[in-house]
């Protein structure tokens, strides 16, 4: 069965990309079934990143990619998901025909949070909308919220503290977007990936990458859980 992740936050620079990137890369892992990346962001970071990799030699297997800027592209794309075992579509960091959409075709919204008061207000939009969404279509679809860019320093910040009391707030009236226990912290190698050298997965496993890769491990592990949970209260 085919599971299908969308990106969801309207600042851009809070670590959508990046998200979609390392999710994909954890997937392709899985030589059964290959994983589809979709760039649906107008600013192309994603594309731009893919090009860059197949001039150096450095495109990852079992990882097909798409730029789709409209919703009949994503229509299209839809009719052939069974062909893989998951979908990471890509959206922007502002309004768009897409990003507005995109809650009829994902099965699960990712949201990266930092510690700061703009990403937080864009947080608590994206939960607004999705909460909006199922209320309105009778859905369940997943959201979940990644802490992202984390540092020693701004653990300590009101900032930090205060995402997980708003998750907590929120999710007393009702309101089930969850804020995930694993967080990815400000880490060199999810900034030089973005130069073309493939996903964090494909590194060389020096000291950094396997911390990085551990940290991936957690946070897949973490979405497979609550993704069963759903499964069995489907059953």
């Amino acid at each position: 069965m085919t599971i299908i992740f969308g990106t969801m936050s309207s600042k851009g620079g809070a670590g959508k990309s990046t998200i979609a990137k390392l999710i994909a890369g954890e997937y392709a892992l899985n030589d059964d079934s290959r994983v589809l990346l979709v760039d649906s962001d107008p600013s192309q970071n994603v594309q731009a990143w893919w090009m860059q990799c197949g001039e150096k030699g450095q495109q990852p297997e079992n990882i097909d990619f798409v730029s789709a800027l409209q919703t009949k592209a994503l229509d299209d794309l839809m009719l052939r998901k069974a062909d893989y075992g998951a979908i990471i579509i890509d959206t922007a960091g502002r309004d768009s025909v897409i990003l507005k959409n995109i809650l009829d075709y994902v099965d699960v919204v990712l949201t990266p949070v930092q510690a700061a008061k703009r990403e937080i207000d864009a947080m608590s939009k994206a939960i607004e909308i999705v909460d909006a969404y199922n209320e309105s279509h009778s859905k369940a679809v997943k959201h979940f919220i990644i802490r992202t860019r984390v540092t020693a320093i701004n653990q300590r910040s009101n900032e930090y503290r205060f995402i997980r009391q708003y998750v907590e707030e929120i999710n007393k009236h009702g309101y089930r977007s969850r804020l995930l226990d694993a967080e990815l912290v400000e880490r060199n190698i999810y900034r030089e990936i973005e130069n073309g050298y493939g996903t964090v997965q494909m590194q060389q496993l020096t000291d950094p990458v396997k911390k990085a890769r551990i940290e991936v491990m957690r946070l897949m592990a973490e979405i497979e859980r609550h993704l069963a949970v759903r499964t069995l209260e489907a059953a």
